[in-house]
């Protein structure tokens, strides 16, 4: 895949992201984390240039050192780095 087809998949998870704010739309909001945090390792699988944070960003997943973060999200983030080698 080209950095091209990547960015558009990233657009596309980006416009499926729930809200979040209400409680039935968090189950939501985690299940989609999980499905980008899914897609993203299969990209970068795919093309060893591929940059698994820009790819997060592209898709609206926020930075772990973005004011306004939920702690929720932050662990989800944490969780993730722990298990890169």
């Amino acid at each position: 895949m080209t950095k091209n087809n990547f960015a558009a998949l990233a657009a596309a998870l980006k416009a499926q992201k729930p809200d979040g704010t209400k409680s039935m739309e968090q189950a939501a909001y985690q299940q989609w984390t999980h499905d980008v945090i899914a897609v993203m390792h299969v990209c970068a699988n795919m093309n060893p240039a591929f940059n698994k944070g820009k790819f997060m960003a592209a898709c609206g997943i926020p930075n772990i050192l973005d004011d306004g973060i939920t702690a929720e999200m932050r662990q989800v983030v944490v969780n993730y780095h722990k298990g890169e080698d």
